[in-house]
């Protein structure tokens, strides 16, 4: 089998604490952005990503990742903290949800999560 000789292999260079853009492919109209973001890498591994997603972990491919390039500090995503109940913390009860009902934000920038 025979490689073709036009197309190469990207590979993109982030690490963790590096800002980058996701590529949109829920993209109807050429006028849609073409990548979102910025988002900032909490972890990094050979091919995937560990991302701060609207203040919520995310696992992506290092195919959908842009790198985002130099932002202005004053410009970057602050950082939202997340409420972890009393029950979940270290050596608590284990709970299973079935599904993410909504999602609120409260006035210190805390996370709220309805479930069911």
């Amino acid at each position: 089998m025979e490689s073709d000789k036009k197309i190469r292999a990207r590979r993109v260079s982030v690490t963790s604490g590096d800002l980058v853009n996701l590529r949109n492919h829920a993209r109807n109209h050429e006028l849609d952005p073409k990548v979102t973001g910025p988002y900032e890498v909490l972890e990094a591994d050979e091919r995937t990503y560990l991302i701060d997603q609207d203040g919520l972990p995310d696992r992506v491919s290092g195919a959908h990742v842009v790198p985002a390039g130099p932002v202005d500090p004053a410009k970057r995503p602050k950082r939202h903290q997340l409420a972890v109940p009393d029950a979940l913390q270290p050596g608590g009860s284990e709970f299973v949800f079935e599904q993410f009902v909504d999602r609120t934000w409260d006035e210190e920038g805390v996370l709220w999560l309805l479930v069911r």
